[in-house]
């Protein structure tokens, strides 16, 4: 457990306690939120009103907390806030020049280096004297008497203070409460309490019910200072995987717009050396063409002019044959530039779900990583203020002070181990990626397409005979 720290001077133990975590201004009517942190009463309560859902978050450490039903009367005050609030203002009177209180005793001084808890007034020094000192039914007030002294001496200075404070009963003011009640959350009251409305509950002592709850409290805090080992290790290793991830994510989409670029430039080669092929096919169909015609044509010369027409057929047909093969061989060029088209798009589609995937995923990967940070940030903080506000409260060393805050310590102190145990994914799994790799579409000049289409020349060359007998002419191709 924290241990008090009997070094504290009082102007920094009040600068700990009494700031407000919603204006920054010194605490009024101070309130208590669940994660310990302070606010006054005023704005917590514009805070509530001006809230439409019914959970409002501490602006210090984000934590959420839930509206009780009847609003602003469902948060507990803050009992060390309010006795710092309270020593403050005793404090700030001292020191003023011109006073506007006068002896409480009604001798009119405005000199009062004294004031007294059980009177709860400021005294000169005569009637302290006169009334604390020499008057035997106030010798019960000499340990309630605060001096200016008391603030500005070395060690001991806060518990010092708080030794002048008196626990109160909440129901009776005037006297003084030495007891807690087991069955109503350890609530402080005094002899007529506990002997009337909580006559039939289990009365303790505050120093033994004290004693009792340091102890639960102690059972608490031991495995939350594992805990927050743990979550501080998580935080600092944060930075590094998200470092990773992103690393992982660039050299991904970087091997796979190389593998994009270097396959898109595959399939442009083959589809080009299919169109040259194809462009050749064409090339030497027309210089065939050419050399057939000119074969035909010397031998249409040499014939006899009978059959010169015949010839001419037969060049016709040939240009036809010609025509009607260089139309199949475009159409089969179409159809290969379709079929690698549609590799193509096949091609840039994968790659753009893989990249989108990727995207995603990275998106989802580092949401998760802030998401871990923001939550381990916060535990930190709110750690960082339960043992702050822990070692002010037994810094009192007033048993009324620290019975009244020890619940709400003991509370907060819950809700954070169960915040610190919260489920989360390994770091190295979010800096884990699925293999993103492109398949090679591998294309290839597929030189069988073009057995489709015969050669319009491989024919024997066209023989001519006369048959001068029966007067006709016989063609043999």
């Amino acid at each position: 457990m924290a241990s008090p720290d009997h070094s504290l001077s009082w102007s920094g133990f009040k600068e700990g306690v009494l700031p407000c975590v919603f204006c920054d201004d010194t605490l009024k009517d101070p309130k208590k939120l669940p994660c310990l942190h302070r606010v006054c009463r005023a704005c917590l309560n514009a805070k509530i009103e001006g809230q439409k859902g019914d959970v409002i978050r501490c602006p210090k450490c984000s934590f959420q907390i839930s509206i009780p039903t009847n609003g602003i009367d469902g948060f507990e005050t803050d009992l060390l806030a309010q006795s710092v609030g309270k020593l403050n203002e005793i404090h700030l009177n001292f020191n003023k020049k011109k006073k506007q209180e006068r002896c409480s005793v009604g001798c009119g001084r405005r000199s009062l280096p004294v004031y007294c808890f059980k009177c709860e007034g400021y005294l000169c020094d005569k009637c302290n004297k006169s009334h604390h000192q020499k008057v035997k039914a106030f010798e019960s007030h000499q340990s309630a008497l605060l001096t200016l002294s008391d603030f500005s001496l070395g060690d001991g200075t806060v518990q010092r203070i708080f030794s002048h404070i008196a626990p109160k009963c909440k129901y009776h003011p005037a006297k003084t409460a030495s007891k807690c009640c087991d069955n109503c959350n350890n609530e402080v009251v005094c002899d007529e309490c506990a002997t009337e409305s909580h006559g039939r509950h289990a009365i303790q002592q505050i120093s033994d019910t004290v004693k009792r709850s340091k102890k639960d409290l102690n059972n608490l805090l031991s495995p939350m200072k594992e805990g927050i080992a743990d979550v501080q290790s998580k935080r600092s290793n944060i930075d590094d995987t998200k470092g990773a991830v992103d690393n992982k994510i660039k050299k991904t989409s970087g091997n796979l717009q190389t593998s994009h670029k270097n396959e898109l430039s595959k399939i442009t080669t083959v589809e080009n050396l299919v169109g040259k092929r194809c462009e050749e096919r064409i090339l030497n169909l027309k210089n065939d063409l050419k050399v057939e015609i000119k074969s035909l044509e010397n031998s249409r010369d040499e014939e006899i002019k009978k059959v010169t027409e015949k010839y001419e057929k037969l060049i016709n047909e040939k240009k036809e044959k010609a025509a009607t093969t260089e139309e199949k061989l475009k159409t089969i060029l179409k159809r290969e530039k379709q079929k690698f088209e549609e590799i193509r798009s096949t091609f840039n589609a994968t790659h753009e779900s893989l990249v989108n995937d990727l995207s995603v995923t990275g998106t989802q990967k580092r949401a998760k990583l802030l998401e871990m940070q923001d939550h381990f940030d916060q535990i930190v903080v709110r750690h960082e203020h339960l043992i702050a506000v822990l070692s002010s409260t037994l810094a009192t060393d007033n048993d009324w002070i620290i019975i009244n805050g020890i619940a709400g310590i003991s509370s907060a102190a819950k809700d954070l181990v169960q915040d610190i145990n919260k489920s989360f994914p390994s770091l190295a799994s979010l800096a884990e990626f699925p293999p993103y790799k492109l398949e090679e579409v591998s294309p290839r000049c597929d030189e069988s397409v073009w057995k489709e289409v015969e050669d319009p020349f491989t024919t024997k060359e066209d023989i001519i005979t006369a048959d001068t007998e029966n007067g006709k002419e016989t063609t043999e191709l």
